[in-house]
């Protein structure tokens, strides 16, 4: 299959891959030793795909088999017909269960790097499978059904009124505002590292959404936040009880308005063995900001030399 569009090969020396699920043409990189011993699992966020672990991948692809799918409507995956396909986390999560298990990663110890709406979609397609995973790495997430009245609920249901509501539907198609809201925190990390890839960049993560329809995948995310508080509440009772004894690195990007240091806090009262690797100047998108050090904690962790 081709590419639904170009991409600086500097930003993303990549193989590409396919796999037909339910008619949708799920596009992913698979990179690194396919016999190594170390599985790292990565999910994506919205706006997001598997573009946002690029320079991770990089820097770990020697020694690590790292999988990056893109979910349907999002990167170089297929982009079915809304609402044939609902694009609400539920679905995703069902999709990347049936496409990790194709891939038969299932039958092996695996570990998985969850950010941002990866959190619910990584763990919920995991559920059935947490006895061989290795290790949780984690970072401006969450897991669970916000108590209503505290805080933390009512800014979520804020947020998702405003960016997931129906009367911003057709701003959002028309100007692109949720990619257009995200992509200064996108970029920040290449406006250090590589500022003469800036450009390209920018382009990259706008490709996937050069359409009006192509744009309402990332309406029904926010719009998830509350709609989907039966798959959160059934994550938090049935799967974060199963994960609270495995080995986990909780990064944290402290500039990040969505999530702010208060979440990483919950995770610390789930999770019994973990370290804390905290980016006191990386902001949502933590994995533009800082690949280097992300790629040398994971390597501590798995103990890799």
């Amino acid at each position: 299959m081709k590419r639904p569009f170009d991409i600086d090969p500097d930003l993303y020396p990549f193989q590409d891959n396919w796999i037909e699920i339910d008619n949708i043409m799920i596009h992913y990189v698979d990179e690194g030793p396919k016999d190594s011993e170390h599985i790292l699992i990565c999910f994506h966020g919205n706006p997001t795909w598997s573009l946002l672990y690029s320079e991770i991948i990089k820097k770990l692809k020697d020694s690590i088999r790292i999988i990056a799918p893109d979910y349907p409507g999002f990167g170089m995956s297929s982009k079915p017909k809304y609402p044939d396909y609902t694009y609400i986390p539920e679905a995703h999560s069902r999709i990347m269960e049936i496409f990790l298990n194709r891939l038969g990663i299932f039958e092996n110890q695996f570990s998985i790097f969850i950010q941002d709406w990866g959190g619910p979609i990584g763990l919920s397609a995991i559920r059935n499978y947490i006895k061989n995973l290795k290790h949780i790495f984690l970072g401006n997430t969450w897991a669970w059904k916000f108590k209503e009245g505290t805080k933390m609920y009512e800014s979520a249901k804020s947020f998702s009124e405003k960016m997931g509501g129906d009367t911003i539907l057709e701003q959002i198609k028309q100007k692109n505002s949720f990619l257009m809201i995200s992509l200064p925190l996108l970029l920040r990390g290449i406006k250090k590292r590589n500022p003469e890839k800036r450009e390209a960049l920018k382009k990259a993560y706008l490709a996937p959404f050069n359409t009006e329809e192509s744009r309402i995948p990332t309406w029904v995310f926010p719009r998830s936040i509350i709609r989907s508080s039966d798959l959160l509440e059934e994550i938090e009772k049935k799967v974060l009880p199963l994960i609270q004894n495995i080995p986990s690195t909780i990064f944290w990007g402290e500039k990040d308005m969505v999530f702010p240091p208060i979440v990483r806090e919950e995770w610390e009262k789930i999770l019994n063995h973990y370290r804390r690797v905290d980016f006191p100047d990386a902001s949502h998108f933590f994995q533009e900001e800082e690949p280097e050090q992300i790629a040398i904690e994971i390597k501590k962790d798995l103990k890799i030399l």
